[in-house]
């Protein structure tokens, strides 16, 4: 839940409870919502940031619960999934470059978004940096041209 939300912050609890040992924990997170120049981000970024703290206070708390050595076989298995592994590196830039010059972004823009200097330097975590971006942008939760702004 949102505990607080300024134009500078917002403040989420996420909270879990183990119902076989009932214990329950519940984990506080505060994010910023303002660039580091000082300037308020947008009403639309301010959700999106605003719904990521909620993500990380829900997973803070559900880790207090549950024991790390539980998940994190599941979460790098997640992970691996997600991003995919140095075998299917160069295919996977291909999509990502057909899926960028398909939205109409200019290749320069993303390689400063993602401090690269080209297609090659792209790896395992750009890459998961850029799903990230596209699933966003596919969800409404942010436009094309706000996500290379933020990311500059």
């Amino acid at each position: 839940m949102i505990i607080e939300q300024t134009d500078r912050m917002v403040k989420c609890r996420g909270m879990a409870h183990d119902l076989e040992s009932n214990f329950a924990a519940s984990s506080e997170v505060v994010e910023s919502t303002v660039t580091k120049d000082g300037i308020p981000y947008s009403e639309r970024m301010r959700v999106v940031v605003a719904k990521a703290c909620l993500a990380k206070a829900r997973r803070d708390a559900i880790f207090q619960v549950v024991p790390v050595a539980l998940c994190k076989k599941l979460e790098d298995s997640a992970r691996q999934t997600a991003i995919g592994t140095a075998r299917t590196l160069s295919k996977r830039r291909q999509t990502v470059v057909d899926w960028i010059n398909k939205a109409g972004i200019s290749l320069e823009r993303v390689f400063a978004a993602l401090g690269v200097k080209g297609v090659e330097e792209i790896g395992l975590k750009e890459l998961e940096t850029l799903t990230g971006i596209k699933t966003a942008i596919k969800d409404g939760d942010i436009t094309v041209e706000e996500a290379f702004l933020l990311s500059q």
